[in-house]
């Protein structure tokens, strides 16, 4: 079905909503790494980066790691996992203060890892995406969290994915947008729907009960079908963390945070 088909199947209007995406400065951190309740941290993480620091990653990861990276049949796909879970443990020992070798993970019962240790009787949380040549590292402490990241590059059928995943009103919101916008439209609401699911532990298998919307302030809000109570409990925000790439950020709670940048490969 054609998009002009398909906005007439819907019965669309000819207006279209949007929102801005958040602007990704990347700093440099600090030698010691603190965080507290109302900051999110997010790191971005470059994943072409010389032999011996891949092959230094591998070393740190876990067994179960490694037999992971060596299931991968495309050499891409396993430097991929290695330098993003490399760096994600790299990330992780600045905050615990402690070897990255040694860190463990507990899994949730939708399969989400966990950090069994904490920070002054605090809970670390934290969240990996990877796409392409980047992957992002999301932080927080005490509040679940999730990230999300895709390379915004033509999908097979954009249209046909629309219809099977999406609502009829992120249809609209994606339909009505002019032609040359919707890709980067349809990429904006994976990501925020995928970010919102991994915050929740919840996996891609409950896309279709999550929509987003715009609420009144004109940001991005999410109405969960399954749980309508907790569609109020999150803070959404779209990432534009580098060109051609987009990225959805999905926190618990509804405090002011304020969000830190960080380049891993300027540590």
């Amino acid at each position: 079905m054609s998009s002009e088909l398909l906005k007439k199947y819907f019965n669309f209007d000819s207006s279209y909503e949007t929102w801005s995406g958040f602007e990704c400065v990347w700093d440099s951190p600090p030698s010691s790494m603190n965080i507290t309740c109302n900051e999110v941290h997010i790191w971005c993480i470059q994943i072409d980066m010389p032999f011996h620091i891949t092959t230094s990653f591998n070393k740190i990861l876990s067994n179960g790691e490694k037999y992971t990276a060596k299931r991968f049949r495309s050499e891409g796909d396993r430097r991929r996992y290695i330098v993003s879970h490399g760096a994600l443990r790299k990330i992780l020992g600045k905050y615990l203060q402690t070897d990255p070798q040694i860190i463990q993970y507990i899994y949730s019962p939708f399969g989400k890892p966990l950090l069994p240790s904490d920070i002054n009787g605090k809970q670390l949380y934290f969240n990996l995406s990877h796409s392409d040549e980047y992957a992002l590292c999301a932080v927080t402490l005490n509040q679940p969290i999730g990230i999300d990241l895709e390379n915004i590059h033509p999908a097979p059928d954009i249209e046909a994915m629309a219809r099977h995943f999406f609502s009829f009103k992120e249809n609209e919101m994606i339909f009505t947008h002019p032609p040359d916008q919707r890709l980067q439209f349809f990429y904006n609401l994976w990501t925020l729907k995928e970010a919102y699911l991994k915050a929740t532990g919840k996996g891609i298998r409950n896309l279709n009960n999550i929509e987003i919307s715009l609420s009144q302030n004109g940001l991005p809000s999410v109405i969960d079908k399954e749980n309508k109570s907790a569609s109020d409990d999150w803070t959404i925000l779209q990432l534009k963390p580098a060109a051609g790439y987009a990225a959805g950020l999905v926190v618990e709670g509804k405090d002011k945070y304020t969000y830190k940048f960080y380049d891993f490969l300027n540590e």
